[in-house]
């Protein structure tokens, strides 16, 4: 009687681990969509293809800057928005750790849309590589730098992105507590030591102590030829508040 009751629940363990696993599996499988370059898009554009190219930020910020072409449908709006069945649609979002693409991903994958594709690295890379943007004109015109935030840029990191980041805090700062993988900055020489030999699409993220220096020195940046130039909005101050990892 031991034996069998012990082979019962010996069996149900398994069938409930083999569950487990395949809901494991199922959602790392949910998380891994098809990517297109900028380039590949462009090329699309340049032939006449037919697609759908969407921006899933927030409408505002879409209507302030977006790429040549797109359509503006925030990631939130997918759940309840058709995208037509026979359509190739192109995703994307501000890139630098946003998740807003991953997230209208997500939606078109549950409704089993057959052709979808996220655009790698977003606005951000498409802006990087010199391709036609679209600039609401008058008085409300598009920053020249735009800054990231703490959790989209803990998610780059994490993800093994590719950026460069200068912290341009005094060096007791600096070396008290930084942004996991960031250069010391803190002078002119230093950050021309930084950048040095980058290429002009490189993608390249400031912060401060959240005074408003990052945001400058990113204009700088990006006046002097570097066309991905970031600043950490907040600066070390939002980094610590929203509890990122540091390095030490």
């Amino acid at each position: 009687m031991t034996t069998e009751v012990n082979g019962r629940v010996t069996a149900r363990l398994a069938a409930a681990l083999s569950i487990l696993l395949s809901i494991a599996g199922a959602a790392r499988a949910a998380g891994s969509f098809p990517t297109v370059t900028p380039a590949q898009v462009a090329q699309w554009q340049e032939k006449g293809e037919s697609f759908l190219f969407v921006d899933t930020r927030p409408r505002t910020i879409f209507d302030l800057k977006h790429a040549r072409g797109a359509m503006n449908v925030p990631a939130f709006a997918f759940a309840s928005k058709p995208m037509p069945r026979s359509a190739k649609v192109v995703l994307y979002d501000a890139g630098a750790g946003s998740a807003d693409a991953e997230t209208a991903a997500g939606s078109l994958q549950v409704k089993g849309h057959p052709e979808f594709y996220i655009l790698e690295g977003g606005l951000t890379a498409w802006e990087a590589e010199g391709l036609p943007i679209v600039v609401r004109p008058g008085a409300a015109v598009a920053p020249l730098v735009e800054p990231v935030g703490a959790e989209d840029l803990m998610r780059l990191i994490d993800g093994g992105g590719q950026v460069v980041i200068l912290d341009l805090r005094s060096e007791d700062l600096y070396r008290q507590s930084r942004v996991p993988g960031a250069q010391r900055a803190s002078t002119d020489a230093l950050v021309d030591q930084a950048v040095a030999g980058l290429a002009e699409s490189a993608l390249v993220v400031v912060y401060d102590d959240g005074g408003g220096e990052s945001r400058a020195r990113a204009e700088k940046l990006r006046r002097r030829g570097l066309r991905s130039v970031k600043y950490l909005y907040g600066g070390m101050v939002a980094w610590r508040q929203k509890n990122m990892r540091v390095e030490r």
